[in-house]
């Protein structure tokens, strides 16, 4: 609630509508004041779901659970290829409709990691060179905001898997919520770069972004009250 409150405050001292996506209420609601906090009613509703799912699969053999899941990924994955070139999805539904394969992706990744690390690394490497078939073969034409995020993240996850000394070295108790905080925040950086930055050279403004969310996270980390919420 936080983050809801800030960038609606942040839109009414701007002038702006509270809730400004105008495409209904239900879509203001799961968009909220900025849209880059539609993924908290999301990941609200599917931790429910998720939790439910496993709740109810738990006496499932986890190598087929972990196949069926991953299975209803690729399935949802190229529906939602479909939908997105036939249709136009306003927000926040094209980032639901996004977001959501991975979901079953997840729960593959549960059922499969705990059947044990050959079979979780060997259900990885066959995702990844899925991932990446599907892409440069399957999809006409391709689509690389919708795959190559979801292809890039498992041969990551493969590659760090297979060296496992490689995550021992990630202090990611740092890095994650530095990260986080940085997601959340930087919208408030957007409209203030893009007037300092030149027209013809947005990276300019892009690096002023990256600079106050993660320079603004690393502060406020340093808080006691103010490391809650970011």
């Amino acid at each position: 609630m936080f983050w809801f409150t800030a960038y609606g405050l942040f839109n009414f001292l701007a002038g702006k509508p509270i809730l400004p996506h105008g495409t209904g209420v239900v879509a203001g609601i799961l968009s909220g004041p900025w849209i880059g906090l539609w993924y908290i009613p999301f990941g609200i509703v599917f931790i429910f779901l998720s939790a439910t799912a496993l709740s109810i699969t738990s006496r499932v053999d986890r190598r087929q659970a972990s196949i069926v899941w991953i299975t209803l990924g690729f399935v949802l994955l190229a529906a939602a290829y479909e939908i997105r070139r036939a249709h136009y999805l306003s927000a926040p539904y094209a980032q639901w409709l996004h977001a959501s394969p991975a979901i079953f992706f997840g729960l593959g990744i549960n059922r499969a990691r705990s059947a044990g690390w050959r079979f979780y690394f060997v259900t990885l490497a066959a995702t990844s060179v899925t991932l990446i078939f599907f892409q440069s073969a399957l999809l006409v034409p391709p689509d690389p905001g919708l795959l190559v995020p979801y292809a890039t993240a498992f041969l990551l996850l493969t590659l760090t898997t297979a060296h496992a000394p490689i995550l021992e070295r990630i202090p990611t108790q740092t890095v994650v919520p530095l990260c986080f905080g940085a997601y959340i925040s930087h919208g408030i950086f957007v409209p203030f770069a893009l007037r300092l930055a030149p027209e013809d050279h947005r990276y300019i403004a892009f690096l002023l972004v990256a600079l106050g969310a993660f320079g603004s996270t690393f502060i406020a980390r340093r808080t006691k009250i103010l490391r809650r919420v970011f």
